[in-house]
């Protein structure tokens, strides 16, 4: 088992999906983030926590796995930081944190599994997954960086931690499910088509 928590983000409001919330939708007979949560589940982390707030987690407590952590994020509505320090706040404190989206619903495990073995052979870097030169998710941080992810305070996430330790950035290449975050009904519409 690798020495890293999997943070899944399932406490977002949707907004540019209109009045669905985007992670319930069905896809192949099942909610969009229970194939992020399987996916994760069957890699080599050693812990996951799925990060849900008051409109997923009556939803989340039937697709979380009894041996991981369900939280609650009560100020989801300030943006993605706030549920990725939930999440950092309950974790492991010697484990590496791996942000997970959880609107990934074609993230292989194959996938996460390499992004893993790259953090094990570079415990030092900030591990991303990349495709044909973009950027993907999900991301991985080594233990010392746990205080700047709480400390942090753009509200969508921690591309500026990512942007000030340019020089301990690891790219992985791997497939091009690490790309394919749902936010759009177009894009829902075109993963139903795949």
């Amino acid at each position: 088992m690798a020495n890293v928590t999997a943070i899944i983000l399932a406490a977002g409001t949707s907004s540019r999906m209109g009045e669905a919330n985007k992670l319930l939708l069905d896809f192949k007979g099942q909610p969009i983030v229970k194939w992020v949560i399987d996916s994760v589940q069957e890699s080599s982390i050693e812990e996951l926590v799925v990060v849900g707030s008051e409109l997923s987690l009556d939803h989340l407590k039937h697709l979380v796995p009894s041996d991981s952590l369900l939280v609650e994020n009560q100020e989801y509505k300030s943006g993605m930081t706030s549920s990725i320090k939930a999440g950092v706040r309950v974790a492991n404190k010697s484990n590496a944190i791996m942000i997970c989206l959880g609107d990934l619903p074609l993230l292989k495990t194959d996938s996460i599994n390499l992004i893993l073995e790259a953090y094990h052979d570079n415990s030092d870097r900030i591990v991303l997954p990349s495709h044909n030169g973009r950027r993907g998710n999900p991301v991985i941080f080594p233990p010392d960086f746990r205080s700047a992810i709480l400390e942090h305070q753009e509200p969508e996430g921690c591309k500026g931690i990512v942007q000030m330790n340019k020089d301990r950035v690891l790219l992985v290449e791997v497939d091009s499910s690490v790309l394919k975050d749902i936010d759009t009904s177009d894009q829902y519409e075109d993963l139903l088509r795949d």
